[in-house]
């Protein structure tokens, strides 16, 4: 079995966790292309906008550091590996979309919204100074918000 190098990659601790943690990974995570991180993280290589992203004040929550090991694939295809920086955008997308579906499937079982919230960070072991609990809170009204802008909208669709 081939050694690769690792590296060392930012990101939002609360990403971190629940990155480690949805997918049951321990670090070094060795990257295949075709897993959702894998998928994430050639997308970031190969993206030729990624070069926008090079104000580092853009990236000053991400103060943790993600240990990985890439295939030599992705070692080849990379010209930067410190364009792997942007996939936090993707994981910071699909961190909030894990978490309106945790909050639906608990608020249709009968939670409350406090507690559909708190039970989601505290199963990803996600701190209030990580993530904060309101921000999160936040996400999951605005999304209830637009489904129910959306739902209303149907019906007058329907009554013309």
């Amino acid at each position: 079995m081939n050694n690769y190098p690792e590296s060392k990659v930012p990101i939002a601790p609360y990403l971190k966790k629940f990155l480690l943690n949805r997918y049951r990974l321990q670090e070094p995570v060795k990257i295949v292309e075709n897993s959702p991180l894998g998928i994430c993280i050639m997308k970031a290589i190969l993206d030729q906008r990624s070069s926008r992203f090079k104000n580092k004040s853009t990236f000053e929550d991400y103060t943790d550091r993600l240990r990985i090991i890439l295939s030599s694939d992705m070692i080849d295809r990379a010209n930067h590996t410190e364009r792997i920086i942007i996939f936090n955008i993707d994981f910071a997308t699909l961190f909030r979309e894990s978490l309106i579906t945790w909050f639906e499937a608990k608020k249709s079982a009968g939670s409350t919204t406090t507690d559909a919230v708190k039970s989601f960070l505290n199963f990803y072991k996600i701190e209030e100074e990580e993530y904060s609990y309101d921000a999160a809170v936040r996400n999951c009204i605005r999304f209830q918000d637009r489904k129910q802008i959306t739902g209303s909208e149907i019906r007058k669709a329907k009554r013309k």
